[in-house]
């Protein structure tokens, strides 16, 4: 497994993508990072896992390092706004969809 950050411009163009080190096979977790700055003229970022494997929920931090690990607390109280789903892809058995949404702690 790898986690990929693709940067894209504000008409969805790929202007650049890192990949973290692919992940070795184990029963035990495994940390995967990947710290990029955001090239010129990127609009956003997505955030990708590719390959076979298991995840915990994705953490997300917009910081100048990478941030240690912890069970943390979570946030008391959050707002999700601005939530949009548009289809992309429809087959037998499977529907895959871009969705994007806005999470703002409040508490």
């Amino acid at each position: 497994m790898r986690v990929q950050l693709r940067f894209r411009d504000i008409n969805d163009a790929l202007i650049q993508s890192y990949s973290s080190t692919a992940s070795v096979g184990s029963t035990e977790w495994q940390r995967l990072k990947v710290t990029q700055v955001p090239p010129a003229g990127a609009a956003y970022v997505e955030l990708a896992f590719n390959g076979a494997g298991r995840s915990t929920g994705p953490v997300v931090t917009w910081t100048d390092k990478v941030q240690p690990w912890s069970a943390g607390n979570g946030c008391y109280e959050a707002v999700v706004d601005s939530a949009s789903s548009d289809l992309t892809l429809a087959v037998v058995g499977a529907t895959y969809s871009n969705v994007s949404f806005t999470v703002s702690e409040v508490g």
